[in-house]
């Protein structure tokens, strides 16, 4: 065979190295991304926190009677959780498009089993507290967050869904996973987990606290641990707060179309 001398055959390299075959990555394993917010997010996000759990249902009674309006209880949480919704939103908007963008790339597939596991982590973990409970308490039967819940189902199905499934979802995880576990987490996993799954829990019977104290709602706060747990495992997994929000509207969605059946 001639060849031109213009053309000099490429020169072969001395050694071949394989590639690395890379190991598959485990359900159990983080994306590798996580989308925390900016400062001035998380810190927006901790003011309305406050604002929230603290005075914003007393103030939207007040603004209402002053107005000579008065508000059914359904009527005042949907513009309560709304409020928060709108704020948060308006607030923290570059961190949801974020998340929105990384909850895309992390792609069906991966959404799926985060949500899958998830739900698990929740399921499971909710197992033992459903024998431990009634040990310490011996009348419990529901918490009484989840009895008023089940009460407004039973009377008002479409909008305590909306309120169950859409609106609660994105202002708590907005204001637990997002301000609290996500301003958190690199700076200390541990923490991030402990700190937005006891406030988390908190904020289901912290009204109760206050207009009906007990020292047994402490306890009762253990229920909400597992959710806590598993919704900031599902951002954790994904690295976008969108995972949180479906997983949140999915275990409520599961709790307003099965919760009458089963009280």
């Amino acid at each position: 065979m001639q060849i031109d001398p213009r053309f000099p055959p490429p020169q072969q390299p001395m050694y071949y190295y394989p590639p690395i075959e890379q190991p598959p990555v485990s359900p159990l394993q983080p994306s590798g991304v996580f989308i925390a917010p900016g400062q001035r997010e998380w810190i927006g996000g901790l003011i309305y926190l406050f604002l929230h759990m603290f005075l914003m249902g007393e103030l939207i009674h007040v603004v209402f009677s002053r107005l000579g309006i008065s508000l059914s209880l359904i009527t005042l949480n949907l513009i309560y959780m709304s409020t928060g919704v709108l704020f948060l939103s308006l607030f923290m908007w570059k961190y949801l498009a974020n998340s929105l963008r990384q909850f895309r790339g992390f792609g069906v597939k991966g959404n799926l089993i985060a949500l899958g596991i998830g739900y698990g982590i929740r399921f499971v973990a909710s197992m033992p507290l459903g024998k431990l409970l009634p040990v310490f308490l011996p009348d419990f039967g529901t918490t009484p967050n989840t009895e008023v819940a089940m009460g407004l189902v039973i009377q008002h199905f479409i909008p305590t869904a909306i309120l169950a499934v859409i609106l609660a979802p994105i202002a708590e995880e907005l204001m637990f996973r997002g301000a609290i576990f996500g301003s958190l987490y690199k700076k200390n996993r541990i923490l991030a987990y402990t700190i937005s799954t006891l406030a988390f829990a908190f904020l289901h019977v912290q009204a109760f606290l206050f207009f009906n104290f007990s020292p047994s709602l402490f306890l009762v706060m253990l229920v909400y641990v597992p959710a806590g747990l598993a919704l900031a495992w599902a951002y954790e997994k994904s690295g976008s707060i969108w995972t949180a929000i479906v997983l949140h509207g999915l275990m409520n969605l599961v709790a307003v179309l099965l919760g009458p059946l089963l009280a």
